[in-house]
């Protein structure tokens, strides 16, 4: 998932156990999160770090990963579907371990970290005896005005509205 640094700790958070779904067309796999660990590394050189890297980290290990989150390791589900972007090539608005991918971006190596997101992917196939139809819901939150209900209400400076979700559904037979 990423890897944050404080003034005397690092942490590299990795997931440890997903639920697998083939859920578009192309047969690509989306993983929910199971299970996620946070590794702690104590540093032998400390270095200061900002307060807003700080209360992320906070606000980031008091969150629950496990269940709310999901990628996909090989298409880009950041966008609707059919998506022609590779999956490196993200919406930066529904990707939120950014940030923790962003010292692995740095050394050129960003394809370590998956684009993580926040919602739900789940996929039902529906037999009707004669054909079979496939069914994929996918709903993804924005990034951009998170909160709760009493502090993300409304619209933020950008014209974004508070804890806005997209969501589609996407049907196929074969």
């Amino acid at each position: 998932i990423g890897y944050v640094q404080t003034e005397s700790m690092a942490y590299l958070i990795l997931v440890k156990k997903v639920k697998s779904n083939q859920l578009l067309l192309e047969q690509q796999k989306i993983n929910t999160v199971i299970e996620a660990e946070w590794i702690e590394i104590k540093l032998s050189f400390p270095f200061s770090s900002n307060k807003e890297i700080q209360n992320n980290l906070k606000t980031m290990q008091e969150f629950p990963i496990e269940e709310f989150h999901f990628y996909c390791e090989s298409y880009d589900i950041t966008r609707t579907f059919p998506s022609t972007n590779s999956y490196l090539n993200y919406d930066e608005e529904f990707c939120w371990n950014d940030w923790l991918a962003e010292p692995f971006a740095k050394i050129g190596k960003r394809e370590w970290c998956v684009v993580l997101l926040q919602g739900v992917a789940v996929s039902e196939v529906i037999d009707l005896g004669s054909q079979t139809i496939y069914m994929s819901l996918i709903a993804r939150k924005s990034r951009i005005n998170p909160g709760t209900r009493y502090q993300a209400r409304g619209l933020n400076d950008q014209g974004g509205p508070g804890n806005e979700y997209e969501c589609e559904i996407i049907m196929w037979s074969k």
